[in-house]
C-alpha cells in the first residue's frame, strides 16, 4: 500500500512544472506556520528546540 501511495505521489510531482511544485511546497510551509501560529506552546517549543539545535557552541 505505501508504494502505491509513492508512485502516485510521485507521479503527481513528476506531472507539475517547475513552477508548480514550488508553489505547493510554499503553501505546505505557509500552512505549518499558520498551525503553529495557532498554537502557542507549540510555538515556544518549536523555537526553543530549534535555537538549541542550531546553537554553535561558543569557542574557548
Amino acid at each position: 500500500m505505501l508504494e502505491a501511495r509513492r508512485r502516485h505521489q510521485q507521479h503527481r510531482a513528476f506531472a507539475m512544472t517547475p513552477r508548480e511544485r514550488l508553489a505547493a511546497m510554499d503553501a505546505i510551509i505557509r500552512s505549518s506556520w499558520e498551525v503553529l501560529r495557532a498554537n502557542p506552546a507549540a510555538l515556544a517549543h518549536f523555537q526553543r528546540r530549534n535555537h538549541r539545535k542550531r546553537a554553535i557552541p561558543a569557542a574557548e
